[in-house]
């Protein structure tokens, strides 16, 4: 047999069909430049090279035929290989040694990380149900999101307790996998301005893949396509990734076969700012910020004393100047009270009678925790040495893995004036607040373009986070979506 032979013959013995050029040269530069076969040909058992005159399916003589795991609708491919590899695309096809009547046993592999297995015929798709919620909460405790900070968003003691809030629709979808919860993801739907109108805008978010099924992105391609055809109400989808997450920004990035586009938007910074410790550190902040407002004829109140209806026309009046900002109505707003958010704890600046600056305080704890499960290596090595400074400077000190941040959020707020100091004292007043009611940190989101995120940096000592927004369009939608203007980026973080 000539060395043309052999090759070829190595070629059959494992089941590769090329859908390149017919011709022997181009077959074998398209299967020797890949390095997914070379794996295979290292791993596969069945790699021998089969006598003269064999048939290729019969590799050894008195052995049963060879039969493909995989049905031809669920072959991967692989495409775009790097420019020193071939780039003929290639269809692998597992075969595998029939041991009887049945189903045939599939041979596992574990050479290319790239390339899913294919899907489960047991896995399946539903909407969430009271009765899945002990699963859920399981997921989202046992799968934290990675980073240097390892984080995880619980939903304790009831998964449905904040769902829906006021003026949204939500939907939670997951992949079982038997009886068992393997995968799940979030749609909240709400009125948010686009370009200056309210539409209806989606979050997708608490997408969750459970840890055993690491690298199976066939489930989350399901998933979306799930998804996808129950054909939501929404003109426009979004979506948030912390910017150190990477290993879910590569996976969505892709562009894989079956997964909507994800374009970036922008950039939003996540501040955490440090509640005064003591009573007298909260007084001195109150009064600064209180002088400081009487000196340009401002003065403090809350929005109890104020007709819910006005304050929802002054947020949509600042949220028309924003991309994403939420669309209120005075009922939504009286509602908050049911999920923690009271209309004392919404602190108001007034000019006269008009409202020139709105921050609510909200403590979620009541239905969602944020709890730190790790740090980074470095992080950790860190972490004394870090802390021992922040009660020097102030800065918020890093928690001990496993505890709940003891923190509300900064959402809504608004600000018609463009100068920033009214805000900053708007802020001043919350922290003195905060302080009374066992709140460690505030968090609050702003566009890194926003003025008032460079006054917030140089005012507090506080630590800044970064995710990235994305604009999630699925590509067999019938109309891309409009593009967004150049205004600010105002998701509220309470939301996300």
């Amino acid at each position: 047999m000539n060395s043309n032979s052999q090759r070829r013959g190595r070629r059959f013995s494992l089941g590769l069909k090329s859908r390149s050029i017919g011709t022997a040269e181009g077959e074998r530069a398209g299967v020797r430049g890949n390095p997914v076969v070379r794996d295979l040909q290292k791993e596969s058992s069945f790699g021998a090279r089969r006598k003269k005159g064999t048939p290729p399916q019969e590799r050894f003589s008195g052995e049963r035929p060879l039969t493909p795991a995989l049905s031809p609708s669920e072959v991967p491919t692989r495409r775009d290989f790097s420019p020193r590899e071939s780039r003929r695309p290639v269809v692998l096809q597992r075969y595998v040694r029939v041991k009887g009547p049945g189903t045939p046993h599939v041979v596992p592999y574990s050479g290319n990380s790239q390339i899913s297995p294919p899907s489960s015929p047991r896995l399946r798709f539903a909407l969430a149900r009271k009765e899945d919620d002990a699963a859920i909460r399981r997921l989202l405790r046992d799968n934290p999101m990675e980073g240097d900070i390892v984080l995880s968003f619980e939903r304790e003691p009831d998964y449905f307790r904040g769902t829906p809030l006021p003026g949204s629709d939500d939907q939670t979808i997951l992949a079982f996998e038997g009886n068992h919860v393997v995968c799940m993801g979030r749609c909240s739907t709400r009125t948010r301005y686009l370009n200056g109108r309210p539409r209806r805008v989606a979050y997708l978010s608490e997408l969750r893949l459970d840890r055993r099924f690491a690298g199976r992105a066939d489930i989350v391609r399901r998933g979306y396509q799930f998804f996808e055809q129950l054909g939501g109400s929404a003109d426009y989808y979004f979506t948030s990734i912390a910017s150190d997450n990477e290993r879910s920004i590569r996976l969505l990035e892709r562009g894989l076969p079956g997964f909507p586009a994800y374009s970036v938007l922008g950039e939003l910074k996540t501040v955490v700012i440090p509640v005064p410790s003591s009573s007298a550190g909260a007084k001195r902040l109150h009064d600064r910020a209180s002088h400081q407002l009487r000196r340009w004829s401002l003065r403090h109140t809350t929005a109890a004393a104020h007709e819910p209806d006005h304050l929802a026309q002054f947020l949509n009046r600042a949220g028309e100047r924003r991309q994403l900002a939420s669309s209120w109505t005075g009922e939504e707003l009286a509602r908050l009270g049911e999920f923690g958010l009271d209309l004392a704890d919404i602190h108001l600046v007034l000019e006269g009678d008009k409202i020139v600056g709105c921050v609510a305080i909200w403590d979620q704890r009541l239905f969602r925790q944020t709890v730190i499960r790790g740090y980074s290596r470095k992080l950790s090595l860190l972490r004394p040495w870090l802390n021992a400074s922040a009660r020097i400077f102030g800065f918020p000190r890093l928690p001990v893995p496993g505890s709940a941040l003891a923190h509300a959020f900064l959402s809504p707020f608004a600000v018609c004036s463009e100068q920033p100091s009214i805000f900053v004292n708007l802020v001043q007043l919350c922290l003195a607040c905060a302080s009374s009611k066992d709140i460690e940190y505030v968090t609050l989101g702003l566009d890194a373009r926003e003025p008032a995120f460079a006054a917030i940096c140089k005012t507090f000592s506080c630590r800044v986070y970064s995710s990235r927004l994305y604009q999630v369009h699925w590509l067999r939608a019938k109309a891309r979506p409009e593009p967004l203007d150049g205004r600010p980026l105002l998701p509220e973080i309470a939301f996300l």
